[in-house]
C-alpha cells in the first residue's frame, strides 16, 4: 500500500444492541500505484464499558482481490 483514504457515507446505530455501523468509501492506493476503490461496512460491537469487544468488516472483494494477486 502506498495511500489509503476512507469517505464516510453514513453512521447507523442499533440502540437496543450497542452496535454501530460504519458505511465508507476506501480508496486504495496499490504499491505499483493501481488504485482500487470499493464499498465498505464495519459493524462494531461494544461492550458494557463501551469498549469495542468485535469488528466485522463487510466488502466485495472481487475487484480488490483481481488487482492484488497481480502484484
Amino acid at each position: 500500500t502506498s495511500n489509503s483514504e476512507l469517505h464516510l457515507k453514513g453512521i447507523f446505530e442499533d440502540i437496543e444492541s450497542n452496535d454501530l455501523a460504519l458505511y465508507f468509501t476506501y480508496k486504495w492506493t496499490l504499491k505499483n500505484n493501481q488504485k482500487v476503490e470499493f464499498d465498505v461496512v464495519d459493524i462494531i460491537e461494544f461492550d458494557n464499558q463501551n469498549k469495542i469487544s468485535k469488528l466485522k468488516v463487510i466488502y466485495d472483494t472481487v475487484t480488490a482481490r483481481k488487482l492484488v494477486e497481480q502484484l
